[in-house]
């Protein structure tokens, strides 16, 4: 997502089957958004588009499971949270004289 933004991104290796993909934040709150919620919200339509079968159980658990990366507690969840309250003060901000 970062690269189709226009960000100039970076791979990171963090282990042995771990990555990271790194980029420089723009302050941009829309894309910083939309960046930390493509991967939680696509395994989740992953895990709902799967049909159900005993072979499968197993992918549609782990890909159901990234529900908790969109809460707080977790990085993605408290990028996704913070960058909700900047947008929605931004708005309330433009609407006060």
């Amino acid at each position: 997502m970062a690269k189709g933004l226009g960000y100039q991104t970076h791979i990171q290796r963090k282990g042995i089957l771990n990555f990271a993909v790194t980029y420089r934040n723009q302050q941009n709150d829309k894309h910083n958004l939309m960046i930390a919620a493509i991967a939680p919200v696509m395994s989740i339509m992953v895990g709902i588009l799967l049909p159900n079968g005993q072979n499968l159980l197993l992918l549609k658990l782990f890909c159901l499971s990234n529900i908790f990366n969109l809460l707080p507690v977790t990085s993605d969840g408290e990028v996704i949270l913070l960058s909700v309250i900047n947008i929605l003060r931004k708005r309330r901000n433009e609407k006060s004289p």
